[in-house]
């Protein structure tokens, strides 16, 4: 019987990358918050996406949030509420491995309050 074998640096890899990326979200939605303080907290991630000043370039750190994957990671927005003046108030992000045991071994998630 076959029993692949899975390099579990690159797994390490890529989830030492979700866990930054969900962090860099957590950034962005307080940024998003600011700049639109009737809406709150975005509940996509397409809206958190902003093209580069500089012009296209090979690589767009922020391209896995037009795409919801990167480094083997699916990225979601979800559980989003509103307060009673309708803004969202509340969010919660997660990363799953596309391909368990390939692409990771664990999932992650963060919310508003910017704990991982």
């Amino acid at each position: 019987m076959f029993i692949p074998k899975f390099d579990s640096s690159r797994q390490n890899a890529n989830e030492a990358f979700a866990v930054a990326k969900l962090r860099q979200l957590n950034t962005l939605q307080e940024k998003y918050s600011a700049d639109h303080p009737g809406i709150g907290f975005s509940c996509a991630l397409q809206p958190l996406w902003f093209p580069n000043p500089d012009g296209p370039n090979d690589y767009d750190p922020l391209g896995f949030l037009i795409s919801g994957t990167t480094s083997g990671y699916k990225f979601s927005l979800s559980s989003c509420s509103a307060g009673s003046d309708g803004r969202i108030v509340h969010y919660q992000a997660t990363a799953f491995p596309v391909w368990l045991g390939a692409s990771g071994y664990r999932a992650f998630c963060t919310d508003d309050s910017g704990r991982l």
